[in-house]
C-alpha cells in the first residue's frame, strides 16, 4: 500500500497537545512516498500503515538520511504531532500525542 507522508510546522502543534490539531495541508512539506509492506505482505489495516510510517520516520537511519533536505525545510526530522499520512483515496491520518486523528480530505 502506497502512502504519502507530510510534515507540518512543528511549532504549530508541539505545544498544542490538549487542543484541536492544527491542520494546514497547503503549507505542509511533502517528505516522501512510502510503499508499506509488513513482513513482505500488504498491511491488514490502515493503523498498521500509519504506525509503520511513524516508526520508520523516527528510527530508520537510511530513510532519515534520504529525506534530510525535506526535513530541514519542515524544521524537524522525526515524525511528530501534526504530521500526517495520506492514503491514495484521500483519507488522512494525522499524528496526535497518542494515536491518530483520521479525516477525510474532502471534509478538511
Amino acid at each position: 500500500m502506497k502512502v504519502k507522508v507530510y510534515y507540518q510546522d512543528f511549532q504549530k502543534n508541539a505545544f498544542n497537545l490538549n487542543k484541536e490539531l492544527i491542520f494546514e495541508p497547503e503549507s505542509a512539506f511533502f517528505i516522501r512516498e512510502v510503499d508499506v509492506k509488513i513482513n513482505e505482505e500488504e498491511p491488514k489495516d490502515r493503523s498498521q500503515v500509519a504506525n509503520y510510517c511513524f516508526y520508520q520516520l523516527n528510527t530508520n537511519k537510511r530513510i532519515l538520511d534520504n529525506c534530510q533536505p525535506e526535513m530541514i525545510k519542515a524544521g524537524h526530522s522525526s515524525m511528530s504531532v501534526g504530521d500526517y499520512v495520506e492514503f491514495e483515496d484521500g483519507e488522512i491520518w494525522i499524528c496526535k500525542a497518542i494515536g491518530w486523528d483520521v479525516r477525510n480530505k474532502e471534509k478538511v
